[in-house]
């Protein structure tokens, strides 16, 4: 009989066993074609816990393995899990989350000449989409500026274009301090590389207008109007208001704000 047991048992070594009522063998496969479930009263504790301790490529502690199209896991808590990674959520990846895109039409073209006031530089990993915002700051206590007028546009200083100018008047002719402040948005198409974004602003030469706390901000958006990671080569300044999947904000960048 003992002889009997111990060749059946090497016979049964590392075959799938049919054991739905049966005990569970470890280092075998098992087999059921039931249910089976655990459950215990552990207090503080793990219900069950299982450990690899083997620290060669490829080593793991659990697989889930489910058909085509099915959840791996169902829960029933909305508690986080410390240390667990989720590539999707909600069924979405991280860089369709959002969405960005503006239209304008250029109704006229600046007479002023621009000066940088601020930069900030981006390194850009793939073609995609720039949203530049732009503030800055006026103030004049001139009684010449009766009244004094002064523009600010965003600038990409690779293609040398530049967003709708922003035009404000400062003044009244009489000498007391008079304060404004413009702001700008503008959302363009890039393409890889190392860019510069600047604020600049220009004026009727001469007027006595101080700007100040000039600032730029820019964040790169990796997809083109249709959705899609390659833009193609479309024109400057034309956009949809399509434009597909916020991405990560883009690394490396440097703001400087200049005098």
């Amino acid at each position: 009989m003992i002889v009997s047991f111990l060749a059946l048992l090497v016979s049964l070594g590392g075959v799938g066993l049919a054991a739905n009522g049966g005990p569970f063998l470890l280092g075998s496969g098992n087999t059921a074609t039931a249910p089976t479930s655990l459950s215990a009263a552990v207090a503080g504790g793990r219900t069950l816990r299982v450990v690899n301790t083997s620290t060669a490529a490829g080593s793991s502690a659990l697989a889930l393995t489910v058909g085509n199209g099915r959840p791996p896991m169902i829960v029933n808590s909305d508690a986080r899990v410390v240390n667990l990674n989720a590539d999707l959520l909600d069924n979405l990846h991280a860089d369709q989350l959002a969405r960005v895109g503006r239209g304008y039409t250029q109704n006229g073209i600046s007479t002023f000449t621009f000066t940088t006031k601020a930069e900030v530089t981006l390194d850009i990993p793939v073609r995609g989409f720039v949203l530049l915002n732009g503030q800055v700051s006026l103030q004049t206590s001139s009684n010449t500026c009766n009244p004094c007028y002064l523009q600010m546009q965003l600038r990409d200083e690779t293609s040398m274009d530049a967003s709708l100018a922003t035009l404000t008047s400062l003044g009244n002719g009489v000498a007391v301090a008079h304060n404004t402040v413009l702001a700008s948005s503008w959302v363009f198409p890039v393409a890889p590389g190392e860019r510069t974004f600047a604020l600049q602003t220009g004026g009727t030469p001469g007027d006595p207008v101080i700007t100040f706390n000039p600032a730029v901000t820019a964040l790169f958006i990796p997809f083109g109007p249709d959705g899609t990671k390659d833009l193609g080569s479309p024109p400057i300044n034309t956009l949809s208001t399509k434009t597909k999947a916020l991405g990560p904000v883009q690394r490396n960048g440097i703001r400087t704000i200049l005098p």
